[in-house]
């Protein structure tokens, strides 16, 4: 993320951890906001998704949506998690209807939407995991104000359900 502007770095010790880390951020996002997820496979984007929308009140367990490339999620507010693995341009994402959803107050949940970066704007959290040893990393960074001027509540409700801060 071009400019990127760094929030928090936390050593996730397992899948419980990655799905509480979803449910706090699940917590600081508004109607309309994106989130990027990066990592490797395996690296715990869809885990950290399940937190996510079960924080928010889906009754669904979310899933992978690499096949399907959107699963859409009856929450408050209404989820959509998006997979760009398989997409090749930026154009796909239009098929999608991502921007119509966003203005009509869903969140965007995007694995592997750092390959479309440009597309969703300067105003996205960008959530980057990755496996080292036994643990993950999640890394959160932002350029977006709201994000950085929330970075210490948003640190401290991490830190308070006890994931450590690297």
């Amino acid at each position: 993320m071009t400019g990127a502007s760094f929030i928090a770095r936390f050593r996730l010790g397992d899948e419980c951890e990655t799905k509480a880390l979803g449910a706090v951020i699940a917590g600081a996002v508004r109607a309309g906001d994106t989130v990027i997820l990066s990592g490797g496979l395996g690296a715990g984007k869809t885990t950290l998704v399940k937190g996510f929308v079960a924080a928010l009140g889906c009754e669904v367990e979310a899933t992978s949506p690499t096949f399907a490339l959107c699963h859409r999620y009856d929450c408050t507010p209404p989820v959509a998690h998006v997979d760009c693995w398989r997409m090749e341009e930026e154009r796909e994402l239009e098929d999608l209807a991502l921007d119509e959803l966003l203005e009509d107050g869903w969140v965007a949940l995007i694995e592997w939407g750092e390959r479309f970066l440009s597309h969703f704007g300067p105003s996205v959290l960008v959530v980057a995991l990755a496996i080292e040893q036994d643990h993950r990393i999640a890394s959160l960074s932002s350029v977006a104000p709201r994000w950085l001027e929330g970075a210490n509540d948003l640190t401290l409700a991490i830190r308070e359900i006890g994931i450590g801060k690297c």
